[in-house]
């Protein structure tokens, strides 16, 4: 999926940095698969922890068949041909996917440094599967070539980097201003304790991607895909609300936020004021 998805063919520039954010709901998938492959194949998941990881795996596939075909459809039926670039997309991705390598490696050694081996588990022995994908997701990163490849390619390795990168942040901020660790795709997070502080991040970075939003509307670029997961992920939010699940719920919309925020700040910066 990721390499069909990654044709730029009648794409604009516009449409061409955005795919990668796009493509997220693949390379997540992709990372959790298989990060919980492996884990299942090691045995260091437990036949306690069976029903969580069907539950993740169903996600996956609904984010392979469902999510992910609409948010790449999103950048697609969205044209954006009167914006130009200042730096051909292919540099620029590449230059970002540098960056994002970069800081998702120093996520992975800060969370290596506060969490150690239990880094993959939370306290109840339940596999964290974000962890799962990040550790898969480390060796494929290590290999990204720094130098600027064909844009197909640029778009695939940039799609990878965002997703490892959010990886990283989220479980960062799990450890530490969420008071979470173990949440994320499939995890029971009803025991949170620190819920107000995960709902103030998601209120912080909805308003922070609406107004990178405006900011792109001044320069005529219109980040469709970008708006329309800010809405979905907070609706989601919105909808788990009381269900028992709030915290999973923001979570989601939190990360859907993160890919938002990365998505309008790379258009902010590839394009000039009009």
């Amino acid at each position: 999926a990721i390499e069909t998805t990654s044709n730029i063919t009648g794409l604009d520039p516009v449409a061409q940095l955005s795919l990668p954010f796009a493509m997220g709901w693949f390379t997540w998938a992709d990372a959790i698969l298989e990060g919980t492959s492996s884990a299942l194949a090691a045995g260091s998941i437990t036949p306690n922890s069976y029903g969580i990881t069907a539950a993740a795996l169903a996600e996956q596939q609904a984010a392979i068949e469902v999510f992910g075909p609409d948010a790449i459809e999103v950048v697609r039926s969205t044209p954006n041909p009167a914006v130009a670039t200042t730096t051909p997309p292919p540099e620029f991705l590449s230059g970002y996917t540098n960056f994002l390598v970069t800081a998702g490696s120093a996520n992975l050694d800060y969370l290596s440094a506060v969490i150690g081996s239990k880094a993959t588990t939370d306290s109840d022995g339940n596999p964290v599967f974000v962890a799962l994908g990040m550790n898969a997701l480390s060796a494929t990163v290590e290999a990204t070539p720094a130098d600027t490849q064909p844009v197909n390619e640029e778009i695939q390795q940039a799609s990878v980097a965002v997703t490892y990168f959010i990886f990283g942040t989220g479980l960062v901020s799990n450890t530490g201003a969420n008071g979470i660790i173990g949440n994320g795709v499939g995890a029971d997070s009803r025991s949170t304790v620190t819920l107000p502080g995960l709902i103030n991040s998601v209120l912080l970075a909805e308003s922070g991607v609406a107004a990178l939003v405006d900011l792109l509307a001044s320069r005529n670029v219109d980040p469709a895909s970008a708006r329309w997961s800010a809405q979905w992920g907070v609706a989601a939010a919105n909808a788990l609300n009381g269900s028992g699940r709030d915290a999973a719920g923001e979570y989601l919309a939190l990360n859907e936020l993160w890919y938002d925020a990365i998505n309008c700040s790379v258009l902010y910066a590839a394009t000039a004021p009009s």
